[in-house]
């Protein structure tokens, strides 16, 4: 076959998506200084979150919820099952996670070598299931 278009999804393919909201929730962590409010470390809000964060994208991906109740209602259940109260989540967490993250510059390793390997014998092209 003769191909013309290569198509890469974003998350865990060329991007490094799990570094890159790890990074986030520590500087969230320690810039709203959490450790001075809450009873969990930033390790267990990494691994919660994303124990959280799977099980919510597995509802959303088979439509059980929406793309509004997955952003708002994460951080909710994450400090919930640490056991944390969720008034004590800061007002901008959520908005401040959803706008960071995807600016962290992290990708998987060799991935702009494979890019420009195929840059000129393909089209290329991102897609993601992300929101925005």
């Amino acid at each position: 076959m003769n191909y013309q278009f290569l198509f890469f999804d974003l998350d865990h393919t060329l991007w490094d998506y799990d570094k890159s909201a790890r990074e986030t929730l520590r500087e969230l962590y320690e810039g709203y200084q959490l450790q001075d409010k809450v009873a969990f470390d930033a390790e267990a809000l990494q691994e919660k979150f994303f124990e959280v964060n799977y099980q919510l994208w597995a509802d959303y991906n088979i439509g059980k919820i929406d793309s509004e109740y997955l952003r708002t209602q994460r951080f909710v259940r994450i400090f919930e099952e640490l056991g944390t109260d969720k008034s004590l989540i800061p007002a901008n967490f959520t908005y401040e996670y959803v706008n960071g993250c995807p600016q962290k510059p992290h990708v998987i390793d060799g991935a702009f070598e494979l890019l420009d390997h195929l840059q000129d014998r393909f089209s290329l092209h991102i897609i993601t299931n992300g929101f925005e």
